[in-house]
């Protein structure tokens, strides 16, 4: 939960921040220097598509732990810290190229976001859209409702044992 908190602030930082400097004071904190330029770059990317999949991985424990009987894997503090860092360094590496390829200096002494070897925006944004709002849309969405439906049956179950009335089998003998 730590890690998830640190990565929505970031991720709010990132994509809010200079919506909120611009206006009052003028500028973009990403078109400082060329290395702002690329390490904010990286971060818009990186902490929301990390973010997101921790929110993948905690519906995923919710949905493991309401649907099995015994302890999953998940519960052990060592799986944890091996699914966080493998979330980590998997969008490290899948954004690394913003870091080594976007943002140059144009005529004028402006920065451009655009890299000068590629195409990466608007590309990126649709490899953004997958990886930050359709995987994890669809597999939080199918993970909850098996969590909805884990919780309807508890209710029920329970709902029976917990009863005064006697439920007796029905046979015909």
């Amino acid at each position: 939960m730590r890690v998830m908190a640190i990565f929505d602030i970031l991720m709010l930082y990132g994509w809010n921040f200079d919506h909120y400097i611009y206006p009052i004071y003028g500028f973009y904190l990403q078109k400082i220097s060329l290395s702002s330029c690329k390490f904010l770059s990286f971060l818009n990317y990186f902490a929301c598509q990390s973010s997101a999949w921790f929110r993948v991985f905690v519906c995923l424990d919710r949905y493991l732990s309401l649907s099995r009987l015994h302890r999953t894997w998940f519960s052990r503090s060592k799986s944890i810290l091996i699914i966080i860092t493998s979330i980590i360094i998997f969008f490290f590496l899948l954004n690394l190229h913003i870091i080594i390829f976007a943002c140059r200096y144009v005529a004028g002494g402006q920065i451009s976001l655009a890299s000068s070897l590629f195409e990466i925006f608007p590309t990126w944004d649709y490899v953004n859209l997958v990886f930050y709002n359709f995987s994890p849309f669809l597999l939080m969405t199918i993970l909850n409702s098996g969590v909805i439906y884990h919780l309807i049956n508890l209710r029920r179950t329970t709902t029976l044992q917990n009863s005064r009335i006697q439920h007796r089998a029905i046979s015909s003998h």
